[in-house]
């Protein structure tokens, strides 16, 4: 990468951090696959999507606005389970908060259920369930679930750790 392009694509970073750290700390990486397509436009093609190169998620698993591309207009309950599903692309079987799925929800412009408890408690697939309840507003996949997962949505699991909520 020469020095003109390497400057471009760190000027682009900087522009970028500046945006996304004013915001809240669980929408943060799904903010930052909404700007992927401008830090790419600073990088060669042939550079275009490595992982060592545009940072953001995991590979193999595709960003947010590439998922919703991909399941357009699908209903409600369907949104929610992409939204875990995204999660699960970044961060595994790591727990999320009900909390976390509806900012995801609202900053993506996806219509979700009202009670989103009841949607994740009653998910199944082949009568088994897909999440689990692991405290109070919070669920992860179960084995069945990471399987359905990553073959209805296509991403692969996560090795991120989610940022924790600081309470002021």
């Amino acid at each position: 990468m020469s020095n003109g392009v390497f400057g471009e694509a760190v000027k682009r970073l900087e522009e970028i951090n500046g945006i996304v750290e004013k915001l809240d700390p669980n929408i943060r990486s799904a903010a930052f696959e909404l700007f992927r397509p401008y830090l790419a436009e600073a990088l060669p093609k042939s550079q275009v999507g490595q992982a060592s190169v545009v940072p953001g998620g995991t590979s193999g698993s595709p960003s947010l606005p590439d998922l919703i591309e991909k399941h357009p207009g699908a209903a409600a309950h369907h949104n929610a389970y992409l939204l875990a599903g995204y999660w699960y692309g970044q961060y595994g079987i790591e727990p999320f908060s009900l909390d976390n799925v509806r900012k995801l929800g609202h900053s993506t412009g996806l219509t979700i259920p009202e009670r989103l408890d009841m949607t994740y408690k009653q998910a199944k697939a082949d009568g088994k369930m897909i999440f689990q309840t692991v405290g109070r507003g919070a669920f992860r996949p179960t084995v069945v679930g990471e399987g359905w997962l990553k073959a209805t949505f296509g991403v692969s699991k996560g090795r991120l750790k989610p940022e924790r909520e600081t309470k002021p």
